[in-house]
């Protein structure tokens, strides 16, 4: 019986590389010149950039985009407007010379899944960090100053674009955008991080340190975290924008701790008592609590990048089989997954990954992630998720839920 193997390469599809992104830099000079520093790059056209889109039909044309769109079209225009339509009215809107914005156009168009996988290793970033956004606009249109939380890629499409661009000396790392708006009494509102800014006062672009930059057919345009912008379209334009998210540090810290210590059952206990003044109540605990801040600190010298960065998920999965149904066959130095239901050749597992099966085949619920890390023995975090997705891909497991983020 011919047998399949977890891990095999998948068919080859057309794929978005960060060197399409930065043409003619190489990557280590982008990254320290421009990546490292938060400053603001216009590549070269990129005929692989623009061939990774235009092979899907949705991107076309603005028409073909907004047709396989679910969620509402965002419409952009002078002096701070902002409102939202429907997707079947965006076409008409922007004819208008509002400037359509749309999101999770991966999630509506996922063949561009597929498309950023290779992008996602380039950044060292999971897949789940990377979004699809996408916008168009007539000759004229307008995007006024703001700010975003993340960092963006815009690879024009079409038509050619002009950008203004200033650093935010305001707020770094923002948690969340700002799009100035206009108070009844004529003040500009909106800024919802005071106190996180460097100034509390509502931030605003200095015009002495604003750059211009020209973008064309096939051009990407690098836009770091938080950097102010406006952009008017010199033609009739579309763009799709790569935005790159992902877990942030004291996110990322805070949660990949948190799992390592729920899988140690002191830690699972509750924090009854710590805070009672009366030493025959609350000393025990308190010196419990000493005891543990020292176990939590040894814990957190041992995470790894990649904890720090898949924390950000969480998710409830089962198997499609049921436990009669399923087993583990081992044969000397291999491992074999044997779900007859679900494919008739059994599974290849490596060294790793059949340990680690065996376990998690035992479990009759449903499982969380932090259930499958607890299994997981020495087996490499990165190694547990892709093994996961690979026996979702066969069929094998189910999503009941899932966050990432």
């Amino acid at each position: 019986m011919e047998e399949r193997t977890l891990g095999s390469p998948s068919d080859l599809l057309p794929v978005l590389r960060l060197s399409h992104l930065i043409s003619p830099l190489a990557t280590a000079e982008f990254w320290r010149t421009y990546w490292l520093t938060g400053t603001p790059f216009l590549s070269e056209p990129c005929q692989d950039a623009l061939a990774c889109f235009r092979n899907i039909k949705a991107f076309a044309d603005v028409r073909e985009l907004t047709s396989a769109l679910k969620s509402d079209v965002t419409l952009f225009g002078p002096r701070q407007f902002r409102g939202t339509i429907r997707p079947d009215q965006a076409f008409e809107f922007m004819n208008q010379g509002f400037t359509l914005y749309m999101v999770g156009v991966e999630r509506d168009v996922p063949e561009t899944k597929a498309a950023l996988r290779s992008l996602a290793d380039d950044l060292g970033i999971p897949e789940w960090a990377i979004s699809v956004e996408a916008f168009a606009a007539v000759k004229g249109s307008i995007s006024s100053f703001h700010y975003d939380h993340d960092v963006n890629f815009q690879i024009l499409l079409h038509g050619m674009k002009r950008w203004w661009l200033a650093p935010n000396q305001h707020i770094r790392n923002p948690i969340f955008p700002y799009h100035p708006r206009r108070a009844s009494d004529g003040g500009v509102t909106g800024f919802v991080e005071e106190a996180f800014a460097r100034d509390p006062l509502v931030p605003t672009c200095r015009l002495e340190q604003m750059c211009e930059m020209t973008a064309e057919e096939g051009t990407s345009l690098f836009l770091p975290r938080g950097h102010w912008h406006e952009t008017e379209a010199m033609d009739r334009c579309f763009g799709v924008n790569i935005v790159l998210k992902g877990t942030k540090w004291y996110d990322g810290i805070a949660r990949a701790l948190s799992l390592r210590l729920q899988a140690l059952e002191e830690f699972r206990a509750y924090a009854h008592g710590v805070m009672n003044a009366d030493p025959d109540i609350g000393g025990t605990p308190r010196a419990e609590f000493d005891s543990l801040k020292v176990r939590a600190a040894e814990v957190l010298r041992e995470l790894t990048p990649a904890e720090i960065v898949l924390a950000g998920q969480s998710f409830t999965m089962r198997w499609t089989a049921r436990a009669q149904d399923r087993s583990i066959r081992t044969g000397g130095d291999s491992w074999y997954l044997i779900m007859p239901l679900v494919t008739e050749e059994p599974i290849e597992l490596d060294e790793h990954t059949g340990p680690f099966l065996a376990a998690l085949t035992r479990l009759n619920s449903a499982f969380r992630w932090e259930h499958a890390l607890r299994l997981a023995g020495g087996m490499d975090v990165v190694g547990v998720r892709n093994a996961l997705e690979e026996l979702v891909g066969l069929g094998a497991l189910e999503y009941l839920s899932t966050r990432s983020g």
